[in-house]
């Protein structure tokens, strides 16, 4: 896989993938593992890899109202919390209104969750919606590493329990 089709994929977030042992090669010279989403292929961090912190990076973060909707999103999805939770559970834009209203959060802020949920998560691939505001996990969660999937078990008493709308 040449430099430019590896930072094709890391600009667009996730893409099929034709040839993944020639994506695993490049992907380790520059601390990342290839990991399935469905069809697509996301990124992960190498488990080898220096994390952000051991690299003096910071990381852009998501404004308050997308990081609430991305815990509402993740508890009504994660079924199994002793797993990875990608794929998960589908839910639906209600299963998230009626989180944050169990959560009291008033309609006015959570129209700007039913925002973040629409545009901020789903542009950045966090979450799929479909044609009928039915929505997953996307598929880069599916790189989220054991690490990341801690901080969200240290606090489960905050995250909604899975939907059971579509179920």
């Amino acid at each position: 896989m040449s430099a430019i089709e590896l930072a094709r994929l890391r600009a667009l977030g996730a893409g099929p993938i034709a040839d993944l042992v020639a994506l695993e090669r490049s992907a380790a010279n520059v601390g990342r593992a290839p990991q399935r989403a469905g069809r697509q292929v996301v990124l992960a961090r190498h488990a080898e890899a220096p994390s952000a912190a051991d690299l003096e990076v910071f990381p852009t973060t998501l404004p308050d109202s997308a990081l609430v909707a991305l815990g509402l999103c993740v508890g009504l999805a994660w079924d199994d919390r002793d797993r990875h939770p990608y794929p998960g559970r589908p839910f639906t834009i209600d299963d998230v209104m009626a989180a944050a209203r169990a959560m009291r959060i008033n309609v006015a802020a959570s129209r700007h969750i039913v925002g973040a949920v629409r545009h901020i998560l789903s542009q950045a691939q966090i979450l799929d919606i479909d044609d009928n505001d039915v929505l997953r996990l996307g598929p880069l969660t599916a790189g989220w590493a054991d690490a990341d999937l801690e901080a969200f078990r240290r606090n489960l008493d905050a995250l909604p329990e899975p939907s059971q709308s579509l179920a």
